[in-house]
């Protein structure tokens, strides 16, 4: 059976907020580690975050504000994957009882 036209987009609307909220958080945290690594942060923009080094750029903390959210991103995946496999496994075992 498919699904009715209001399901379909209430979904999509449910999907469109989830992927601002992400997008959100991941600019967040970029200026966040800006701020934690020295940098200033200049302004919070939607798809950008804009920081400046008040002198010398540092080339670490550069690479620490542009991959931190990369590191992050695999760190949950693993998490979800473990989280997700630890419920299949109770599933399986309910239904084997």
């Amino acid at each position: 059976m498919a699904p009715s036209p209001v399901v379909a987009f209430d979904a999509l609307c449910v999907t469109f907020l989830d992927a601002l909220t992400v997008q959100v958080f991941h600019e967040f945290a970029h200026g966040l580690a800006a701020v934690l690594v020295g940098a200033q942060w200049r302004a919070f923009n939607l798809f950008m975050m804009l920081g400046q080094w008040p002198g010398a750029a540092n080339e670490i903390g550069t690479l620490i504000i542009e991959a931190n959210l990369a590191l992050l991103n695999i760190a949950t995946g693993f998490g979800a994957i473990w989280l997700f496999g630890r419920a299949a496994d109770r599933r399986q075992s309910i239904v084997a009882l």
